[in-house]
């Protein structure tokens, strides 16, 4: 299966370099999700999610990946490598 390729918008710029957010769904979960096109946390998200992390130790995370974590049975690297970083974070903040 190939990746779909980018839909050209001729003019077109972007507004954003980045798209990640929190988004409180009820009291104490909250819905977090990683930026799809860079494929990996970069520094700035990072920071963004253990900031949010350290305010809120009480709140139940549920995260949403830009990519499966295993992709037809088989890990992805993509979303390996996000899952990791995520338990980074965690750790970082929550020991």
């Amino acid at each position: 299966m190939e990746k779909p390729r980018a839909l050209v918008l001729r003019g077109y710029r972007a507004v954003q370099s980045a798209s990640y957010f929190v988004l409180p769904i009820a009291k104490g979960l909250h819905l977090l999700a990683a930026d799809r096109q860079l494929r990996s946390l970069d520094p700035r998200q990072c920071h963004f999610f253990q900031g949010w992390l350290a305010r809120h130790p009480y709140v139940c995370p549920w995260l949403m990946l830009p990519d499966p974590v295993f992709r037809f049975g088989e890990p992805s690297h993509t979303g390996m490598a996000m899952i990791e970083t995520w338990v980074w974070i965690w750790n970082g903040d929550r020991t």
